[in-house]
């Protein structure tokens, strides 16, 4: 219990809650009360993994002090960059819930921040790769955005979250995947970025992936098919994201 207060209290102040909470309820009368909740339900949606990702990733016991140093400058460079960053299917996503809140009566900076919530899961691991690799967290989130779009990993956890449904078990398969998913993203990312730092190569997004992808001609086309056809059949299913989930691992090893 006390480590799970410790992640917690680090990922409040990293992605600074208490400000969220407070222009929320600031909002008291002023808009839907509906409209608030769902707010206050986002920040939730974020809250949880990014404690569960303290946990799993610190050094027990938790450094309140060290981790939150080292965490919440970097999500904040990206919160500031990340429009510019993130897919165009995530970009309109995020312009949309933006509108939305708006003409619900949301002021646009809180609607703004509000709806960057969702798009933040990820930002711990790469403000991790970033810290790790010693690049700016700018450089780290175009590669890990693009390594998401280029092995169409938006797309499958995308189509496991439509799968999520009242059996236990099957949520758990798909939560789990879900979860790999997010690990494939953020190791290639790191081999992509490791391998252009060595080979003294550009950092930039597309020719660092690209000179990683030449280097595993074979893999990586046998990846690209796989991907092509999937996306041919449309519908995600289970085995479809097992398969591609093991084609994943595989093209790193």
């Amino acid at each position: 219990a006390s480590a799970v207060a410790r992640a917690y209290a680090i990922t409040r102040e990293t992605f600074r809650f208490r400000k969220l909470w407070s222009a929320i309820e600031a909002l008291d009368n002023k808009i839907d009360a509906k409209v608030q909740t769902e707010m206050l339900i986002e920040i939730n949606r974020l809250a949880e993994p990014a404690t569960s990702w303290f946990l799993r990733n610190g050094s027990h016991p938790l450094d309140v002090s060290s981790l939150l140093a080292e965490a919440k400058p970097g999500v904040m460079a990206l919160e500031a960059c990340m429009h510019g960053l993130i897919s165009e299917t995530d970009r309109a996503d995020l312009d949309q819930a933006r509108a939305t809140l708006m003409e619900k009566g949301v002021p646009e900076d809180l609607a703004k921040r509000s709806a960057t919530r969702s798009h933040l899961i990820s930002s711990l691991d790469i403000v991790r790769i970033a810290s790790k690799a010693g690049i700016k967290v700018e450089e780290a989130a175009a590669v890990y955005y693009q390594v998401g779009t280029l092995f169409y990993l938006d797309w499958l956890r995308e189509g496991a979250r439509k799968l999520i449904g009242d059996n236990h078990w099957d949520r758990l398969a798909v939560f789990a995947i879900i979860d790999d998913l997010y690990g494939h993203q953020r190791d290639l990312t790191s081999a992509v970025l490791a391998e252009a730092k060595a080979a003294g190569g550009s950092l930039a997004a597309a020719p660092a992936i690209e000179a990683w992808r030449a280097k595993r001609a074979v893999p990586v086309q046998r990846i690209d098919q796989l991907f092509a056809d999937l996306r041919q059949v449309g519908k995600v299913e289970l085995s479809m994201l097992a398969v591609a989930n093991r084609a994943l691992r595989s093209v790193m090893e």
